[in-house]
C-alpha cells in the first residue's frame, strides 16, 4: 500500500514575541478558550513538549555565542561616536528589539492520518467523527460507554502517535544537515537553532511540531557597509544555503530550497518511524 503525502514546513518572523506569543496556542489547555474548535482533547495525553528552563538555557546561550562580538563592537564604536545612549548593554538587549522567528512542521493531512490509522490501527480502537463542513476524521476511542479510560486502546493510540512525534522531533533535531564532499559537515542548527516546541496530535487534521528559531546569518556587506552578522531568518536561510552549496541566492529562493529539503527528510523520518514500528518491509 502506497499513500500520497505531502509535507509543509511553515517559516515565520512576525513579532517581538516569538514562541512566548503562541504559547496558548500549543499548550491546549482546556481552561482556556481556543480560537481552535477542533481540538480533541482527549487526545492531548500524547502532545510532547519542551519547554525546560534547561532549553531556554541553551537558545541564550548560542544567541551569546553568535552575536556577542558584534554587539560588544557596535557597543564600542558607539562610546567612541559619543553616542552612550545608543549602545545595547547586552545581547538580550539588541534581540528584544528584533523579529522573533518560530515554524511549523506537518507531515501530511487528516486524509492521510486517516488512512495510516486503517492500516496500522484495530478497528476497534477507533471511531469516526464529523467536522461542521461534513468530512469525516479518524479520532481514536479512549472511553467506553460508562466514561472509563480503555487501556488497550490508549496504548494503540500511544504507539501510533509516538511515531508522529519521534519523526517530527528528529527532523527538526539541530543535527539534522549535510556532509559536504570535503567531509566538513553544515547543521541546520548553525544557523536555525531550534529551542523549544510542542507536537500537536490532538488537532482535527494532522499532526505537527511548532517551534521556536534562534536565528543567525551573515550579510554580505557592500561599499556602505561591511558584512555583519544579523538574526534576519531571510538571512539565516541565505547563509546556510551559501554553507551548504557554496552559492549565494535570494531570499526566496533559500526558502524553496530549505523547504524542499526539509520536507523531503521529515517525510523520509515518519517512514522510518512507521517501519521500525510496525514492522514494514522496507520496500512499501
Amino acid at each position: 500500500m502506497s499513500i500520497k503525502c505531502t509535507v509543509t514546513t511553515d517559516l515565520q518572523a512576525k513579532d517581538k514575541n516569538g514562541y512566548s506569543g503562541i504559547q496558548k496556542h500549543v499548550e491546549h489547555d482546556k481552561k482556556i478558550n481556543h480560537t481552535n474548535q477542533d481540538i480533541v482533547f482527549s487526545e492531548t495525553q500524547f502532545n510532547q513538549y519542551d519547554k525546560s528552563p534547561k532549553t531556554r538555557a541553551a537558545i541564550d546561550q548560542w544567541n551569546n555565542e553568535h552575536f556577542k562580538d558584534y554587539v560588544e563592537e557596535h557597543d564600542k564604536h558607539q562610546r567612541e561616536k559619543g553616542h552612550a545612549e545608543r549602545q545595547y548593554g547586552s545581547v538580550k538587549n539588541y534581540l528584544k528589539r528584533k523579529k522573533k522567528a518560530t515554524a511549523v512542521l506537518t507531515i501530511g493531512n487528516m486524509e492521510v492520518q486517516s488512512k495510516l490509522m486503517q492500516q496500522f490501527c484495530p478497528k476497534t480502537s477507533y471511531q469516526e467523527e464529523k467536522l461542521p463542513d461534513g468530512t469525516t476524521h479518524l479520532v481514536f476511542k479512549l472511553k467506553d460507554q460508562n466514561n472509563q479510560p480503555i487501556p488497550d486502546n490508549i496504548a494503540v493510540a500511544k504507539q501510533f502517535y509516538g511515531c508522529f512525534n519521534r519523526a517530527l522531533i528528529k527532523a527538526t533535531n539541530n543535527n539534522v544537515g549535510w556532509t559536504l564532499k570535503d567531509k566538513s559537515r553544515v547543521n541546520v542548527g548553525d544557523y536555525l537553532h531550534r529551542g523549544r516546541y510542542a507536537t500537536n496530535n490532538d488537532e482535527m487534521g494532522i499532526s505537527h511540531i511548532h517551534y521556536e528559531l534562534a536565528t543567525f546569518g551573515m550579510t554580505r556587506g557592500g561599499k556602505k557597509r561591511a558584512a555583519h552578522v544579523t538574526n534576519s531568518l531571510n538571512q539565516a536561510l541565505v547563509s546556510l544555503h551559501h554553507a551548504v552549496t557554496g552559492k549565494y541566492c535570494s531570499g526566496r529562493d533559500a526558502t524553496k530550497w530549505f523547504r524542499a529539503n526539509m520536507d523531503q527528510f521529515a517525510l523520509k523520518c515518519l517512514e522510518d518511524e512507521l517501519h521500525n514500528t510496525y514492522k514494514v518491509p522496507q520496500n512499501k
